[in-house]
């Protein structure tokens, strides 16, 4: 589990076997960690959940991967699985081939992440699921 699960997390696992890891998140988490868990794991891997999962499950040994919800963009203007119930801020438009997906930067950034982990991980079995501009992109490298 990881160590900034909310606390309404760790009451429901007392009692039971767990391993912790932390987010890396650069030379503050480095300094933090020599400190106060020096033999801890920390794993990096990007900027949201799914791309911090691929990571752990790697880490877990497992190659093969089925993603939804990992789309990228928005539909008529709504948010997608998991994301938050405010209005989404900073819309724009974003061209993949023929296709124009409403997106924002932090999604951009995200969907750049996730390509970055298929060229260093080349090896995942990797199937995105669903039609968004996530699985656009990597259908065009």
């Amino acid at each position: 589990m990881a160590s900034c699960c909310d606390p309404k997390v760790w009451e429901q696992l007392k009692g039971h076997k767990v391993f912790i890891w932390h987010m890396h998140n650069g030379p503050e988490t480095v300094q933090w960690l020599a400190r106060w868990d020096p033999w801890s794991i920390a794993v990096g891997g990007g900027s949201t959940a799914g791309l911090r999962a691929l990571q752990i499950g790697g880490f877990l040994g497992f190659e093969k991967f089925d993603i939804y919800g990992m789309d990228g963009n928005f539909v008529n203007g709504e948010f997608r699985a998991g994301h938050s119930e405010a209005p989404p801020q900073n819309v724009e438009k974003m061209k993949v081939g023929e296709r124009e997906f409403e997106t924002t930067d932090l999604m951009i950034n995200a969907a750049t992440e996730f390509l970055h982990t298929l060229e260093i991980y080349p090896n995942l079995d990797i199937k995105l699921h669903g039609d968004g501009m996530v699985k656009a992109l990597v259908e065009r490298k």
